[in-house]
């Protein structure tokens, strides 16, 4: 099949795990013979990325504007490439589900995270997102949802049944030169470690105000970007607490080493889709702190009523800072009973398996 992805910043993924998915889903469909080409927002850099084609179009820059005017104007542009099918991934893109419908397109949604939902997004935005949702629910010959919950959410209030195909992680080895450890000067499993987009749901402020409350020598280290303001914030709670460190945006084998020489990895979120940074903690054998949020919770459930994480309540700065506390009492044995995670998420969160899935629900929209 000829397929292009639409709801994303670009190749290589440095920016979210939407990016991410495409990357590694993308590949693997190039792999199994399909040609897929992917629409990048903003100025041409290169023109393939592991066998994927890229196209590479204009926006005007802004929190409300860019992915707007990116989506629409790489939708019309792909209406007339002869595609057997588009895959939009998020709401906002899918408020051009309707377009694709119209001139017989097969159309593939992908909901990562019920995006109406975050603080930063004003009355219009929101509006606009599930205005998208409703397009989707409407006119897609697929919806995919990322986790469990949010399926059961979307089929409740749309009454439509939906897709269930996770995102996932690579599983990585820790390089053998962690020369962005060592130049922060970390010890290993000498610290707590958070990797995420710096934005208000992550609650990375609750996390560094509970971390500030404990006795220890471990350090905490927020691993993401954000805004100036979101970094300038979070900088000014920070401060004063040589202990905390705030990396910026890492990627690749830098961030690999940090995951991989961490002790504990937190994840104190009030909103999610599918979390890819917790999936990778957990790849990284990494035990694991989360907020009780069920998109969480759904990551880390064993199957057997239990959870492979220590679980804090949401937005509650005691639960967390008991939870941490709690974590470095019984570091060595929480070490030793989540030292099967990589497995655990290899068998449940392993990109061929994914790619495989999406692949198939390709082939059954395009036959609807």
């Amino acid at each position: 099949m000829k397929i292009a992805m639409i709801g994303l910043r670009g190749l290589p993924a440095n920016y979210s795990g939407i990016e991410v998915a495409v990357e590694e889903i993308g590949a693997r469909l190039v792999d199994a013979g399909h040609e897929v080409t992917v629409y990048c927002m903003g100025r041409r850099a290169t023109e393939t990325y592991k066998g994927m084609r890229l196209v590479y179009i204009p926006t005007i820059r802004g929190k409300n504007t860019e992915m707007v005017v990116y989506s629409m104007l790489a939708s019309l542009h792909a209406l007339g490439q002869g595609y057997d099918l588009v895959h939009l991934h998020a709401f906002g893109p899918a408020v051009m589900t309707g377009l694709f419908r119209l001139f017989r397109r097969p159309v593939v949604v992908t909901c990562h995270g019920l995006d109406y939902l975050r603080e930063k997004w004003g009355l219009i935005a929101r509006t606009y997102i599930r205005f998208g949702e409703t397009m989707a629910m409407r006119h897609a010959n697929a919806v995919i949802c990322v986790s469990r919950s949010m399926r059961s959410d979307l089929e409740a209030r749309h009454r439509k049944p939906l897709d269930y195909i996770p995102n996932g992680s690579t599983v990585k080895n820790v390089p053998a030169e962690d020369h962005m450890r060592t130049q922060l000067g970390l010890a290993p499993k000498g610290y707590f470690i958070f990797v995420g987009r710096l934005v208000e749901c992550k609650r990375v402020d609750l996390l560094i105000e509970a971390f500030r409350q404990l006795e220890t020598d471990m350090k905490l280290v927020i691993v993401g970007g954000g805004s100036d303001d979101a970094v300038a914030r979070l900088s000014g709670l920070a401060a004063g607490d040589e202990r905390i460190v705030l990396t910026g945006p890492v990627y690749g084998e830098a961030l690999d080493g940090l995951f991989g020489n961490a002790a504990f990895f937190v994840l104190p979120s009030v909103l999610e889709g599918l979390p890819v940074a917790l999936i990778e903690a957990l790849g990284h054998n990494l035990p694991v702190i989360v907020s009780d949020l069920p998109e969480n919770l759904e990551v880390v459930a064993d199957g057997n009523g239990g959870y492979r994480a220590l679980v804090c309540e949401r937005d509650s700065v005691g639960s967390l800072r008991d939870t941490l506390a709690a974590a470095l009492r019984d570091r060595q044995a929480l070490a030793r009973q989540y030292a099967d995670n990589r497995a655990f998420v290899m068998e449940k969160y392993g990109w061929d398996s994914i790619a495989a899935q999406t692949a198939e629900c390709y082939a059954r929209a395009v036959q609807a």
